[in-house]
């Protein structure tokens, strides 16, 4: 409801002229609204707010009340002189807000016990943060001298200097990076590739030396095709194998699971093969080895040995020796031995060796004046 005061502009006293009277403050349960009257000056008490109002004009009707307690409230202009202390929030539709004490042209911040504070940086500066500490204007700066840096007003501008950021010694030289940047190239045998931060360094799949390749601890060629050395060089020994340890060194070359007579093949298309044994002639054959009794042994090999025990051959008679061996065609060419190991003057001499189809003969006749008592031993290479 609407609140209406008549006017009391003056009052009157017993010999005195009349006196312009100030309004009564009203004091009500409520803040004023554009419909209370009162006379122009009038104060209002807002006693559950704990509030005041001056009552400013009323204009058509419509009643301007002025808050001038807590709350909310319009101000042409405001100067606060002290310290002042908002509740909530300060809301600026207009204007200017301005704040004394603060930097020229500065970046509004606060501390951390929510001081606002002014600072201004000086040209080409950035407000840098920190944890748990207030952001400082900082200088960006190039640590190695790679990028020059230009300070402005309200500019920055980084460039690539040109400068060494760093070097790379390398076997052939020095690598020094241009512009900031290093490129990676392949060389002999080796391809470089890019991606993202990242750069490769590759061995090609089938490397060409120029040189020799040394292997301190081995050569592994591992991989399911074959493996060729080939060399191209027409002089004596374009392709060496050659140790020099000491006196314990070997070469062997070994193949674990081959099973055919070809399984290690040395071999020349156009010439010959030398097995030298130095000064020592230590060339070693290991034979096939056969032994039974008998003059009939089997032995598949194309260098082998039969022994041949009870062989007790008369003095001046002849012992035929047969030997089964696939490796053994009817125009094989053999190398054959004979010896007797026992303790009687038995000399079997060697009369005729006869190769067949799978098989091969060894005629022999004991010229000693004894009898053979010990085993017979015959031994053999096949060469074709």
């Amino acid at each position: 409801m609407a609140f209406l005061r008549k006017r009391i502009n003056k009052v009157s006293a017993i010999g005195s002229t009349a006196v312009r009277v100030f309004p009564v403050p009203i004091v009500a349960e409520r803040a004023p609204v554009n419909t209370d009257r009162a006379e122009i000056g009038t104060v209002w008490i807002d006693v559950p707010n704990d509030d005041a109002y001056f009552l400013t004009s009323v204009v058509a009707s419509v009643s301007t009340w002025i808050n001038a307690g807590g709350g909310t409230g319009t101000f042409a202009a405001l100067n606060v002189t002290g310290a002042a202390t908002i509740g909530t929030a300060l809301t600026l539709t207009a204007g200017n807000l301005t704040l004394g004490a603060m930097a020229t042209a500065g970046v509004l911040s606060n501390t951390a016990a929510g001081v606002i504070q002014s600072t201004a940086g000086t040209n080409g500066q950035l407000i840098i943060g920190a944890t748990a500490a207030a952001p400082a204007w900082g200088t960006v700066t190039s640590g190695d001298g790679s990028v020059v840096i230009a300070l402005g007003a309200n500019t920055l501008d980084l460039t690539v200097s040109g400068a060494t950021a760093s070097t790379f010694p390398c076997d052939g030289g020095i690598a020094t990076p241009a512009l900031g940047a290093t490129t990676l190239t392949g060389g002999t045998n080796i391809t470089t590739a890019g991606a993202g931060a990242v750069a490769t360094i590759n061995l090609d799949a089938a490397p060409t030396l120029a040189g020799l390749l040394t292997c301190q601890l081995g050569l592994d060629v591992l991989g399911a095709a074959a493996t060729t050395i080939t060399s191209t060089l027409n002089a004596a020994q374009n392709i060496y194998l050659h140790a020099n340890g000491g006196v314990n060194e070997t070469i062997d070359i070994h193949a674990d699971q081959g099973n055919t007579d070809t399984s290690v093949n040395i071999h020349s298309d156009a010439g010959g093969v030398t097995l030298d044994g130095s000064a020592t002639g230590n060339i070693k054959l290991t034979p096939g080895t056969v032994a039974g009794a008998g003059a009939a042994l089997a032995l598949n090999a194309k260098v082998g040995a039969s022994t041949h025990t009870g062989i007790i051959t008369a003095s001046g008679a002849q012992e035929t020796f047969t030997i089964t061996n696939n490796e053994v065609s009817a125009t094989s060419s053999i190398i054959v031995t004979v010896s007797n190991v026992g303790a009687n003057d038995c000399r079997l001499s060697l009369e005729q060796v006869k190769p067949a189809a799978g098989t091969f003969e060894v005629m022999t006749q004991n010229n000693g004046g004894a009898a053979c008592n010990g085993n017979v031993i015959i031994s053999w290479i096949v060469l074709n």
